[in-house]
């Protein structure tokens, strides 16, 4: 990579100095001596080196944006926007940011008994996050009409699927509910295993809980409810 040959290089004809470097030329069969200069002068200065590739390392491209392209980071996993968990290229292991952080919005829609014949809705807003199998959610609705169907509340629409658990449920937390009635407390809401619907309860006295039914909502019930569940 030297731009200079070794035949170009001063002979060994005087004493040598502490910082010259001895250099067999093998066709002359003579010495030679490279000066510390000689080595290193030209290589900060911007331009070709005596002896060195000069040091920005832009010497044998076309241009420094060509060099700067070549210098880039390319995609590194399988896919776009992937790294490897174990900080090692082929380990095996990737992190998918796309997959595992999305945000977005869902619908939650009110059931009786399965159906929704004549509900009417003044407002439905629901939002989420995930991150990794762990999805966050948050739901607003207000009923302007509770609709003729009659049975078991449900709220459906979750962005995602809940995975099975051992108790069959994973807890939300309702942090305000405004024209429900016949209720002893307030009400506590769970995502039900395998399917994507929200169930409230009351919590009586004694500590016993019953789904809430059609009777305990009226035409203008105002619900929220967040918290986090995982999915399948």
């Amino acid at each position: 990579m030297a731009n200079k040959r070794i035949k170009d290089i001063s002979t060994a004809s005087t004493a040598f100095a502490s910082d010259d470097f001895v250099i067999t030329d093998s066709a002359t069969s003579g010495t030679r001596k490279m000066t510390k200069d000689n080595l290193i002068s030209q290589v900060s200065a911007g331009v070709s080196g005596d002896y060195l590739e000069e040091s920005n390392n832009l010497s044998d491209v076309a241009s420094k944006d060509t060099s700067k392209l070549n210098l880039e980071v390319p995609d590194i996993g399988l896919q776009a926007n992937q790294v490897p968990l174990s900080g090692m290229l082929n380990s095996g292991a990737w992190l998918d940011f796309d997959s595992f952080y999305e945000t977005g919005a869902w619908t939650p829609t009110v059931s009786f008994g399965g159906g929704s014949t004549g509900i009417a809705y003044s407002t439905q807003e629901g939002y989420y996050t995930r991150m990794g199998d762990t999805v966050y959610i948050n739901c607003f609705f207000v009923l302007t009409s509770k609709g003729t169907d009659t049975g078991t509340f449900r709220l459906l629409g979750l962005p995602f699927t809940p995975r099975s658990t051992a108790a069959g449920q994973q807890g939300l937390h309702v942090p305000y509910a405004a024209n429900l009635a016949g209720l002893t407390s307030v009400p506590t809401a769970f995502v039900q295993t395998n399917a994507s619907e929200v169930f409230l309860y009351d919590w009586d006295a004694a500590g016993a809980t019953s789904s809430l039914k059609d009777y305990n909502f009226t035409d203008a019930t105002q619900l929220r409810f967040s918290g986090t569940y995982q999915i399948a």
